[in-house]
């Protein structure tokens, strides 16, 4: 369970004081880069991919582009908190925690197109059971 840290005079962005001692919580704690459970059994991570479109279709080299949104759901037992809403986090506030790693076997390439707008496309929602929800476009 996240212990809660007092918020200092710095805003976050409007949000209630109990979501924000958790925010603060998450940002400042190095082991949430480690995976839940590392000594132990490895994290059940529940995916689904919605394709929303097929561009640069190529018949010649077959290439092909998709712009999809892919959305990781797994649970941290660490991410536990006292409330009864979830919190949304967004941007660069996901950076301090661990994310599971997305590969496509028998791909010729992939990648995440990474520019400005990426981290508006991240949406991470944290349940008080400590249940995460990743989304990316």
């Amino acid at each position: 369970m996240l212990e809660e840290i007092e918020l200092g005079s710095d805003d976050l962005g409007g949000i209630s004081s109990d979501h924000g001692k958790v925010l603060r919580a998450i940002m400042e704690n190095p082991d949430l880069k480690v995976r839940p459970n590392a000594n132990g059994a490895p994290v059940t991570v529940f995916c689904n991919i919605y394709v929303c479109s097929f561009d640069s279709i190529s018949e010649t080299s077959m290439d092909y582009s998709v712009t999809m949104y892919v959305r990781h759901l797994w649970n941290d037992s660490r991410l536990e908190f006292n409330s009864s809403t979830p919190i949304t986090v967004s941007g660069s506030q996901t950076d301090g925690m661990w994310i599971p790693d997305l590969f496509f076997t028998n791909s010729k390439d992939a990648a995440v197109h990474i520019s400005t707008s990426t981290r508006q496309s991240v949406l991470l929602r944290i349940t008080p059971r400590g249940e995460v929800l990743y989304t990316i476009r």
